[in-house]
């Protein structure tokens, strides 16, 4: 299964890794295409651990690990060696979410208890988007449990295929194209300490996000992540703002966990799960008659539980980018589910060709064609620069 975005027509047309961030100018969203090589350097220094350089190896144009000398995929070999290029990874792709993605590392202190019992001031941090607090609109992403880090959906992902594919950089790129604020979140850590995940998230709402003028709020969450925000909702005392919480194959989450105000509205959760009887599953009518008490549940485009965030990309995209608030639900299931199924590929057609093509793919058809505007915001690409 192929996600079309625009990732996948920038490198048959340009065969440059397309990591876009939007820049203000003239009313344009500006749009520029990095080679990956140019950041090898932006990440050492972070921490006391090698670099990728260092351990020789780099991201390639089209966002892949491969080793500097003989440009091979990355092998592995050994579990103390997967794990020190998985936190070379890390540090690498953390300089990425800012010199690429034009990300800030902000820090989100945490009041939280160790193994002991003993309360401690842990030094959290979230990746954010400049000014997200003047958007209308802005995307929470969670990552699940493990290793991952800010940035990442599956480690091993992206050591053995792409960024593309294991990373969190498509989302960020579309909702900074969309013009959203985006907050990367970082609910694990090295040290054990108590509900860690649900501590984080609510000082994320408390210190970043509750005293704001945005809009509304979209949270995109993998795994163990739909629990971590299921859980911290009803913390957030008479908020309103949290319209839909798109989740990838969440685990641990079913409709008992979800808060008894949200009988009478609240927040709508959509969880893409990755289990193949879902594939011709019709939407049941109490997806149309109970909007908010319980998951609704949409196939994930793939049966691989980490893969699940990337096949299911236009389809979460396809929900939020059309979202009008409840009433619109039962039709973007219906369309979301089409996106995902046996025939994706006609049903994506079918939606392009009828309006329903998403921004960032449009974009480059239209600057292809060298038109300059095709929306309020238009996208226009600048050339590369760096080169292999």
């Amino acid at each position: 299964m192929h996600n079309f975005t625009a990732f996948n027509i920038c490198l048959c047309a340009h065969s440059s890794f397309h990591l876009p961030f939007p820049q203000k100018s003239a009313g344009l969203i500006m749009v520029r295409r990095i080679h990956t090589h140019t950041l090898i350097e932006s990440a050492s220094g972070m921490s006391g651990k090698p670099s990728l350089k260092e351990l020789g190896y780099r991201f390639n144009q089209k966002g892949e690990l491969r080793t500097i000398n003989d440009n091979a995929p990355f092998v592995f070999t050994n579990q103390a060696d997967y794990e020190r290029i998985g936190d070379a990874m890390t540090m690498e792709l953390y300089g990425m979410l800012e010199s690429v993605c034009g990300l800030r590392k902000i820090e989100v202190p945490v009041k939280v208890e160790d193994k002991n019992g003993t309360t401690v001031d842990f030094a959290g941090f979230v990746y954010a988007s400049p000014e997200f607090q003047e958007k209308s609109t802005v995307l929470l992403i969670i990552h699940g449990s493990g290793a991952v880090r800010p940035g990442q959906w599956s480690r091993r992902l992206i050591l053995n295929e792409s960024l593309e594919v294991g990373s969190q950089i498509p989302y960020i790129r579309r909702a900074l194209v969309n013009d959203w604020g985006v907050i990367v979140c970082s609910t694990n850590t090295d040290e054990e300490f108590r509900d860690y995940p649900h501590q984080h998230l609510c000082s994320v709402y408390e210190q970043l996000l509750k005293d704001s003028t945005i809009q509304r709020f979209f949270v995109v969450a993998h795994s163990r992540g739909g629990p971590d925000i299921a859980h911290s909702l009803p913390h957030f005392k008479n908020e309103n703002r949290f319209e839909v919480v798109c989740l990838t194959d969440s685990v641990g989450l079913d409709d008992n966990c979800l808060s008894e105000k949200q009988t009478n509205g609240g927040t709508v959760f959509i969880n893409w799960k990755a289990d193949s009887k879902l594939q011709s599953a019709a939407i049941a009518d109490q997806d149309i008659l109970e909007p908010y008490s319980r998951v609704h549940q949409i196939y994930a485009g793939t049966t691989e539980h980490e893969r699940s965030s990337h096949t299911a990309f236009d389809s979460v995209f396809h929900v939020l980018e059309q979202w009008k608030g409840p009433d619109s639900l039962p039709k973007l299931l219906v369309e979301a589910a089409g996106l995902t199924s046996v025939s994706c590929l006609s049903n994506k057609i079918f939606y392009w060709l009828n309006g329903g093509l998403p921004r960032p793919i449009v974009a480059v058809i239209t600057q292809d064609l060298g038109l300059e505007s095709w929306r309020p915001n238009a996208v226009r690409v600048e050339e590369d620069y760096g080169c292999e």
